[in-house]
């Protein structure tokens, strides 16, 4: 039951790993740290709670929690993303699984010059792990996500 805790969205909530206050604000961001656009509730999650929202330009409409997240700039549902609308935003990186589609978008993107990063869906321990470990990638904050692995084991 906790494993499907940590999938869900207000999982860290639910695993009693509440976001602390300074991740549900925005930093300023530095000069180096990439556009983000996040597709996945909890892909979106993890980047709040690793302290980057500052990066996020844009979420997909599955990127409910926390509340900061339902107002960054919408790109659609993970399943039916549109080149067009994500190129608007500049983005560096796509951060996504590979549930986020169609597939042609995710090409058209990778054409354009976005990284994609996307981690792989297993609906276990495992992905949630991936995920934590792709967004630190994305963000450039492998510290604060090795830290977070830590916990999340503990």
């Amino acid at each position: 039951m906790r494993r499907r805790a940590l999938l869900a969205g207000g999982a860290w909530a639910g695993a009693g790993l509440a976001l602390p206050a300074r991740a549900q604000t925005a930093a300023a961001p530095t000069a180096t740290a990439p556009r983000l656009v996040c597709v996945g509730g909890a892909l979106t999650e993890i980047v709040y709670r690793l302290g980057a929202a500052a990066q996020l330009v844009g979420t997909d409409t599955t990127s409910l929690y926390p509340e900061a997240a339902q107002r960054t700039p919408k790109v659609g549902y993970q399943r039916q993303l549109s080149a067009e609308g994500l190129l608007s935003l500049r983005p560096d990186v796509l951060l996504t699984t590979d549930e986020a589609g169609p597939p042609t978008v995710i090409e058209q993107l990778r054409a354009a010059g976005v990284r994609v990063i996307s981690s792989t869906t297993s609906h276990d321990l495992a992905e949630v792990q991936r995920k934590i470990d792709a967004a630190g990638q994305a963000t450039r904050r492998e510290a604060e996500a090795a830290a977070l692995q830590q916990q999340l084991l503990a």
